[in-house]
């Protein structure tokens, strides 16, 4: 089976799709920054040796660069990275009333993170391989305290379309997963209600997109509810 890279794979959302892929038989290589997340999650899942957790982050080129630098002494070829990252995300003051640096924080966190994410690993990708970035459904409404996600949001979105557009050229579909649900994942078990989609579904959804892109075409893909797991 290929190889996957999932950054921020001790994520609310990461950890989902690194268990859907494990139980489907792919050899995973999970990145986190967090050492005691990632010796946590590889001990729930039972320390498979389909499973390599590795250290590091895409903060910046040169954090990025570094955990490239990693994965290729291990010898590992990758087919597919997928990009699980962002900041925590927290009602609060409307738009107009949070300073230029409260949005320059948050594009850092949810924006930059995934560019840079782009930039280092999709050269690194093998041809015919997949660049699969998670994203959120802010990017399409608007939601009183919470405008400065939907801007980073909808500026991924963007980018993806740009990166796919400007690299048509090369071996490597660039896509978008954009979560239009609440998420019920490790940090949110507690107040979850039924028709969240789960982390495990995300994961399946990954693994339906993976495993058959004749059905998930389109560059943006967007999972909606529990009822579409598995579905364009």
């Amino acid at each position: 089976m290929p190889n996957v890279l999932v950054i921020g794979a001790t994520g609310d959302v990461g950890q989902g799709i690194v268990s859907a892929l494990l139980k489907a038989n792919y050899r995973v290589i999970a990145a986190s920054r967090g050492e005691d997340r990632l010796r946590a999650l590889a001990h729930r899942l039972g320390s498979p040796a389909s499973l390599r957790a590795i250290k590091g982050s895409v903060e910046s080129e040169g954090t990025a660069a570094v955990l490239l630098e990693k994965i290729r002494e291990r010898g590992d070829a990758l087919d597919t990275v997928i990009t699980s990252v962002s900041a925590p995300m927290k009602s609060g003051a409307m738009l107009f009333e949070r300073s230029a640096d409260d949005l320059s924080q948050i594009l850092r966190d949810n924006l930059l993170t995934h560019f840079v994410a782009a930039k280092i690993f999709i050269p690194a990708i093998a041809k015919g391989g997949v660049y699969l970035s998670i994203g959120g459904g802010l990017a399409d409404f608007v939601r009183p305290g919470f405008g400065h996600h939907s801007m980073a949001q909808a500026a991924l979105r963007m980018m993806l379309r740009t990166l796919a557009v400007e690299l048509e050229d090369r071996p490597v579909a660039v896509r978008e997963l954009l979560i239009a649900s609440m998420v019920n994942g490790e940090s949110r078990r507690a107040i979850a209600q039924a028709d969240w989609v789960t982390d495990l579904d995300i994961g399946e959804h990954v693994r339906a997109i993976l495993e058959r892109p004749q059905d998930f075409p389109d560059l943006i893909q967007t999972l909606r509810s529990r009822q579409q797991v598995g579905s364009p």
